[in-house]
């Protein structure tokens, strides 16, 4: 195969003009850039995950990967093109007996991917939102699995979560017993999820997705969003609740490093109840009269029209102190916000949730281990609603004090049932995000 992919680098193969081909690799094909086309021809390789070992098979995939991708990007996807002998050597669309099959797309400029756009800085609320509508119009078209499909099961979900823990050689032993650690929590996870994954596929949330949407596989064409490329060797990896290939795309957006505020806080501070508030929206995080209900980092992709505040994270970390969970979950919390807090290259900064009728121990603690890191914070003042006007004004210079903030640690005092402080914690959250890094 190395010959004839060598043998079409000569701009002569191809039936349309050329002036010179490039050729771009990866792991189960070849892609030859030539002039106005791309053609895209597998490799004869048999992996865990696909066989394209035959002629038929690269043919026949060739097909499937012409009809999925059709479906987002028909002006993309042309037609699948045989590769046969001719006297002056390997042709594209000759006539003759095939030796090779590729498909025919059309291209498009270098730098129209999301994930360019995204390196710089040009992925705003107008293409998020264009993804967002071409994405959930697809989703709506897709058919849905059969349950006799098998997909979307428990088991089918857990047995790629789990298996990866099997491939991977962990180097020491503190990374071993991390390891066995997440195992263990993952297929806890999986069990307890088993009624959710019934209640998905029962409603319908399993379909035929992309499978593969990460910003890579999305352009920018005339201003529309173009999902390209999807999977078509492996049903199963396309096969997925929608859910799931949203929170692929939304994971590809934090490794491009979007600035992130982390908002931390006591258990029963009212942090959801805060985050609800700021962003005009009910139900976004859990709200419940039971502390600790945040067990997990959670993460809101937030996107506004505010030029100083365009697109970052909000980070829900787990509360410290009092909540109605087991010592041992509680135990689990600090490793996982102090890993995150210390670790995370897009944090911006970390709001600190104190109550304003009183502070405790943990929370002295909290600023003393935010401000010793160095990491810029910004102390907020919830449930100021439980306090008189001259009580409010007194809370803020009593809390600095007691705390010994340096003078540019802000305090904003705020409610989430009057929505008192949000203009005032709005700006905060500008001045962090657009503060100087490194």
């Amino acid at each position: 195969m190395e010959s004839l992919i060598a043998a079409l680098r000569d701009p002569a193969s191809y039936p349309h003009p050329v002036a010179r081909v490039e050729v771009i690799e990866t792991h189960i094909s070849w892609v030859l850039l030539a002039g106005a086309y791309a053609y895209k021809v597998k490799k004869p390789v048999r992996l865990p995950f696909l066989d394209f070992s035959t002629l038929e098979a690269r043919r026949r995939y060739c097909e499937e990967e012409l009809r999925l991708n059709r479906r987002t990007a028909p002006e993309l996807y042309l037609e699948v093109v045989p590769i046969a002998h001719t006297a002056r050597g390997p042709a594209v669309a000759a006539p003759g007996e095939p030796i090779e099959y590729a498909v025919k797309m059309r291209r498009f400029a270098a730098d129209a991917l999301a994930e360019d756009l995204a390196r710089r800085g040009a992925l705003g609320p107008v293409q998020i939102d264009a993804i967002a509508a071409v994405l959930a119009g697809f989703h709506a078209a897709a058919p849905r699995a059969r349950a006799a499909d098998g997909y979307g099961t428990a088991a089918q979900i857990a047995q790629p979560a789990i298996g990866n823990f099997d491939q991977i050689a962990a180097p020491g032993a503190e990374s071993g017993a991390r390891l066995e650690r997440l195992r263990a929590w993952t297929e806890g996870e999986c069990r307890r999820l088993q009624p959710v994954f019934a209640a998905r596929q029962a409603g319908g949330h399993v379909r035929e997705c992309h499978g593969d949407l990460h910003l890579g596989n999305i352009a920018f064409i005339d201003g529309r969003a173009v999902p390209f490329d999807c999977i078509e060797f492996d049903p199963a990896l396309r096969w997925i609740d929608v859910m799931s290939e949203v929170a692929f795309l939304v994971m590809d957006l934090l490794d491009h490093r979007l600035p992130a505020l982390a908002f931390v806080g006591r258990s029963n501070v009212g942090k959801s109840s805060l985050i609800n508030s700021l962003l005009h929206r009910k139900g976004i995080a859990r709200v419940s009269r039971t502390p600790g209900k945040t067990q997990l980092i959670n993460f809101f992709l937030v996107t506004t029209d505010d030029p100083k505040a365009r697109r970052f994270y909000v980070v829900d970390l787990p509360g410290y102190g009092y909540a109605k969970v087991s010592k041992t979950v509680r135990a689990r919390w600090q490793p996982l916000i102090e890993q995150y807090l210390t670790g995370s290259e897009g944090l911006r900064g970390v709001l600190l949730l104190v109550d304003s009728r009183g502070t405790e121990r943990q929370d002295a603690e909290a600023v003393d281990w935010l401000l010793r890191r160095e990491l810029p914070v910004l102390l907020v003042a919830t449930k100021s609603d439980k306090l008189t006007r001259s009580e409010r004004a007194a809370t803020l210079p009593a809390m600095r004090e007691a705390f010994e903030l340096p003078g540019d640690v802000d305090v904003v005092a705020y409610s989430s049932v009057t929505h008192e402080g949000r203009d005032a914690l709005w700006q905060a959250i500008r001045t962090m995000l657009t503060a100087p890094t490194g």
